[in-house]
């Protein structure tokens, strides 16, 4: 599981506990924008699924 993201001499460190890596800051700038975009798309269908709902829930 992802503990913290820092900034490390531009590259993005991430630590998964005991296996640990490091990312280009493209990649992490790629992975950010992924982010970014799936949870836009998360608030869209829950926007759409709520309006769907009877009334009185």
């Amino acid at each position: 599981m992802l503990t913290f993201i820092a900034e490390n001499n531009n590259d993005t460190v991430l630590d998964f506990g005991n296996a640990a890596g490091t990312l280009s800051s493209e990649e992490a700038q790629n992975i950010k924008q992924a982010a970014v975009l799936l949870f836009r798309r998360l608030i869209e269908i829950l926007r759409v699924k709520l309006q769907l709902l009877p009334e009185d829930m």
